[in-house]
């Protein structure tokens, strides 16, 4: 359950900064 909450929001993460350098 922790795991799967730490995995969520480290994805939510990458994709903010994905997103922020292919802006």
């Amino acid at each position: 359950m922790s795991f799967f909450i730490t995995l969520t929001i480290y994805i939510m993460y990458l994709c903010s900064f994905y997103k922020v350098i292919y802006n």
